[in-house]
C-alpha cells in the first residue's frame, strides 16, 4: 500500500509538470490552452498493480477469519477468568455475611433497572446502619445474661425504641399475653413490641440510636363518664387491656376493700351500710377509691375512673382531697341511642345464656338518665372552668375512631407531664396548660410581676395587665414561680430564656402597687367625687397620638376611666385605654394647649320641635319603610292600594323598631311576611286563570288554595287593631 501511494503521487507530479509546460508554450504561441482529456490517476495505478491487490484481497479474507476465532477465544478466556473471579467474590462475602442477590440481565433494560433498585432500597436507605449488627435472642437469655452481667440494659430500659420514635409517651404493657421481644447490640440488650419493631430496628438501628432517651414514666389519670350505655365501661377496659392501667369503679373499690381489708375501720364503716340497705355515702367510696390508688400497679400504669365522679357532692370531696384526674372524657349520646343499646343489651346472646340478671330495664335506664341531666350541668361548668380538663366525645360514632380519639387524649395528657416534668429537672421554665392548676393556685404562686406580662415589659417596656385571662395557655412555671405571658409569643420567648425577664437579670421591675394603673367604672368614678377629672375630661391618648395638636383632643367617657398616682383620666374608647394602662406614666405627663374646643352638650330629644324629633327618631327606619314599599308595590285583596301601603309601613315600622325588643320584632316580621304573601295572590290569580271556566276538580290543588284563600279574606280584611 505504501508503494502504491508513493507512485500516486509521482504520477501525480508528472501530469501537473507536463501540464505546466504546456501551458507555458501556448502562452509563447499566443494560443488558448485547452484542458485535455481528464486525467485517471486511480485507474491508472490500479491497472499497474492489479496483481499485487489481488493476492492482498486474499490474504484479508483468511486474516478476518483468524480475527474472529481469536476474538472469540479471548473475550471465552476473560469471561471464564471473571467467573471464576466472581466465585471468590461470592465466597468472600458470604464469610463476611453481606448479603448478595442475582437478577437476570437478559430481560428489558427497564425490568432489569427496577429490579436491582428494589433489592438495593433498603440498603440505600438504611444506609448509615449497614454494617450494623443486631442479634435477635430469646426472653429468658436475654434476662439471664443481664442478672449475670454478661449484657447491660440499654438506656430505653425496657421501652421500646421504634415506638419512642414514633412519639408514644406511654411505654408498652407487657403480659404473659404479650411479651417483649429482647435484641442484643453490642453490649446492650433493647426491648421490643413486636418483631417487625425489632426488625426495623436491625435494619436502621443508628435511626432508633440516636433519638433521645425515654422521659420519666407517667401514669395515666382518667376518667370517663357519660349517660348511661354510652360505652364508658368498653372504652376504660380498653385503656386497662392496651397500657396495663387499673380500671376503677366505685363498685369494685368497695368490694377490694370488704375483700382485701374486712377487719379495718372503713371496712366496718362500709358494711354497716350495707347491712341496713343503704347506700355508702360518697365520703367512704372516696377512701376506698384512695386505698385502690395506691397500689403499685396504679402508681406506674396509671388508673381508669369508670362513671365517677357523677354528682357535686363527689366533685368536691375529691377536690378537697386532691384527687383531681388529668383529663375528664365526657362521652355524649342521646336518649334514642342510649334505649336502642339498651334493647340491644337485653336481648344479645351472652345475656340470654348466662342467666344474668341486670338492673338495665327502660324504667331504671330512664331513671338513670334523669339523674344524669341533674347532674352533668354542675360537673361540665366545675372541670371546664376550674381545671379545664373535660373533653367531650361522640360516643355514636365507630367504636374505633373512638378509641383513637380517647388514646390520643391518654397520650396529650401523659406527654405534658412528661414534658413538664422534665424542664423542671432541668432548671428550665415550662408551660403549666393542661395540667389542672385551678386559677387560685396560680394566684398564689404568682412572681414579681403579679399577672402582668414580664417579656412585654422587658422588650417594649409595657405594663401588659393579663388578670382578665383566667386560663393557664400562656402561664409559665420558674424556679418554683409562676409567670402570665400576654400571648404565644411572648410565652415562647419566656421559655427560651426565661432568666432574662426574672430578677436579677430582668431589665425593668415592676412598679409597687399604688403607682400601677387601675381600670374604674363609671360607678365608682362617680364614688370618688369630688376628685377632678384630669385633662378636663379628654383623651390623653388620642391627644399623644394626634402630636398634640389641638385636632386630636377627643372627650373622655366615663365607662372608659383610669386611675393613676391618684388621678383620674378619661379615655375615648377601649382601645384606647387599653394604651394607657400600658405605658400610663408617657400619657399621665400631658399639658393641654391653651385653646380648647367647645364643650359638647347633650341635646334633649323632648325639646326639639315635633320635626326634629321626628328626624331624630324615626326618619331614617321611615326613609327605608317607604323605599320598600315604593320597591315591593302592595295590594292586599279588597282593599285599596291606599290602605294596603299604609299597614305595610306600620307593619314594616313595628318589624324594624329598634328599640323593641327580639320577641315583639320577630312576632311582627312574621305577620309581614303573611300580609306580603296575601298581597302575591292577586298577582298569582292573575296570571293562572283562564278566560273560560275551569271545574275545580280540573284545577290544580295550589291554584284551589290560593283561590279558597283569596276570597277568605274578604270577611276578613286587616285593620290597625292587627298591630296591638
Amino acid at each position: 500500500m505504501l508503494q502504491m501511494k508513493v507512485r500516486r503521487e509521482e504520477e501525480i507530479a508528472k501530469y501537473e509538470e507536463s501540464r505546466r509546460k504546456r501551458e507555458e508554450e501556448a502562452a509563447e504561441n499566443g494560443e488558448e490552452y485547452e484542458e485535455e482529456e481528464e486525467f485517471d490517476v486511480d485507474a491508472l495505478i490500479q491497472e499497474e498493480f492489479a496483481d499485487q491487490l489481488q493476492e492482498e484481497e486474499e490474504i484479508e479474507e483468511v486474516q478476518e477469519d483468524e480475527v474472529k476465532e481469536n476474538m472469540t477465544n479471548d473475550i471465552r478466556t476473560r469471561f471464564e477468568n471473571e467467573l471464576s473471579y466472581l466465585d471468590l467474590v461470592k465466597d468472600a462475602l458470604q464469610e463476611v455475611l453481606v448479603p448478595r442477590f442475582t437478577v437476570d440481565s437478559n430481560r428489558k433494560i427497564n425490568i432489569v433497572r427496577y429490579l436491582i433498585k428494589k433489592r438495593l432500597k433498603r440498603f440505600i436507605d438504611n444506609r448509615q446502619s449497614l454494617f450494623e449488627r443486631v442479634y435477635p435472642v430469646k426472653l429468658r437469655v436475654a434476662n439471664k445474661l443481664i442478672d449475670f452481667g454478661y449484657k447491660q440494659l440499654s438506656r430505653f430500659g425496657r421501652w421500646c425504641p421504634v415506638k419512642q420514635l414514633d412519639n408514644e409517651p406511654v411505654q408498652t404493657f407487657y403480659n404473659e399475653k404479650k411479651k417483649p421481644y429482647p435484641a442484643i447490640y453490642r453490649s446492650y440488650v433493647y426491648f421490643f413490641s413486636s418483631k417487625e419493631a425489632r426488625e426495623n430496628f436491625a435494619q436502621d438501628t443508628l435511626k432508633y440510636l440516636n433519638q433521645p432517651s425515654p422521659l420519666s414514666v407517667v401514669p395515666f389519670k382518667i376518667s370517663i363518664i357519660g349517660p348511661p350505655k354510652s360505652g364508658k365501661s368498653t372504652l376504660a377496659k380498653r385503656f386497662a387491656n392496651e397500657f396495663g392501667c387499673v380500671r376503677l369503679s366505685a363498685g369494685e373499690a368497695i368490694r377490694a376493700v370488704l375483700d382485701n381489708q374486712p377487719y379495718t375501720e372503713l371496712a366496718e364503716n362500709i358494711r354497716s351500710y350495707l347491712i341496713k340497705g343503704k347506700t355508702v355515702p360518697d365520703e367512704l367510696t372516696i377512701q376506698c377509691i384512695e386505698l385502690a390508688i395506691l397500689d403499685v400497679r396504679c402508681q406506674l400504669r396509671g388508673f381508669v375512673l369508670d362513671n365517677f365522679p357523677v354528682t357535686k357532692e363527689q366533685v368536691k370531696i375529691m377536690t378537697d382531697r386532691s384527687l383531681i384526674p388529668v383529663k375528664v372524657i365526657e362521652l355524649k349520646c342521646d336518649i334514642k341511642e342510649v334505649m336502642q343499646r339498651c334493647i340491644k343489651d337485653r336481648t344479645c346472646q351472652e345475656r340470654m345464656t348466662n342467666g344474668l340478671i341486670l338492673n338495665d330495664s327502660p324504667e331504671i335506664i330512664a331513671y338513670k338518665l334523669k339523674e344524669w341531666k341533674n347532674q352533668i350541668a354542675f360537673l361540665r361548668d366545675w372541670y371546664s372552668n376550674e381545671h379545664k380538663n373535660l373533653v367531650q366525645l361522640d360516643a355514636t360514632q365507630s367504636k374505633w375512631n373512638l378509641w383513637d380519639q380517647a388514646k390520643k387524649i391518654g397520650f396529650d395528657s401523659v406527654r405534658t407531664i412528661q414534658v413538664y416534668l422534665d424542664r423542671i429537672n432541668r432548671q428550665q421554665a415550662a408551660c403549666i396548660a393542661n395540667l389542672c392548676v385551678t386559677y387560685d393556685e396560680m394566684v398564689v404562686r404568682m412572681g414579681d410581676f403579679g399577672q402582668y406580662c414580664p417579656v412585654s415589659l422587658a422588650i417594649n417596656n409595657e405594663l401588659v395587665d393579663c388578670s382578665d385571662d383566667k386560663s393557664m395557655d400562656h402561664v409559665a412555671e420558674y424556679q418554683g414561680f409562676y409567670y402570665k405571658m400576654k400571648s404565644k409569643n411572648e410565652l415562647d420567648i419566656f421559655l427560651s430564656e426565661p432568666h432574662r425577664f426574672v430578677p436579677p437579670n430582668a431589665p425593668r421591675k415592676l412598679p409597687a402597687p399604688n403607682l400601677l394603673p387601675r381600670k374604674r367604672s363609671a360607678v365608682q368614678v362617680k364614688e370618688m367625687f369630688p376628685k377632678p377629672i384630669e385633662l378636663n375630661g379628654y383623651c390623653p391618648v388620642t391627644f399623644y397620638l394626634g402630636k398634640l395638636r389641638y385636632e386630636a383632643l377627643q372627650q373622655g367617657l366615663a365607662d372608659y376611666a383610669a386611675e393613676y398616682k391618684g388621678k383620674i383620666f378619661f379615655m375615648a374608647d377601649a382601645e384606647m385605654l387599653e394604651l394607657f394602662m400600658k405605658k400610663p406614666e408617657v400619657y399621665s405627663v400631658l399639658k393641654l394647649p391653651h385653646k380648647l374646643p367647645p364643650v359638647k352638650k347633650n341635646l334633649n330629644l323632648l325639646d326639639l320641635p315635633m320635626t326634629g324629633y321626628l328626624e331624630q327618631t324615626v326618619a331614617e327606619l321611615l326613609k327605608k319603610a317607604l323605599s320598600q314599599v315604593g320597591n315591593f308595590k302592595p295590594k292586599f285583596p279588597f282593599l285599596t292600594p291606599t290602605k294596603s301601603a299604609l299597614l305595610y309601613v306600620a307593619y314594616y315600622l313595628k318589624a324594624y323598631n329598634p328599640k323593641s325588643s327580639e320577641y315583639r320584632r320577630k312576632k311582627y316580621k312574621q305577620k309581614l311576611t303573611f300580609f306580603e304573601q296575601k298581597c302575591d295572590l292577586i298577582d298569582y290569580l292573575y296570571k293562572q286563570t283562564t278566560l273560560k271556566y275551569k271545574d275545580p276538580s280540573k284545577r290544580s290543588i295550589e291554584y284551589n288554595l290560593k283561590f279558597d284563600s283569596f276570597f277568605a279574606l274578604q270577611e276578613n280584611v286587616p285593620t290597625m287593631n292587627w298591630l296591638a
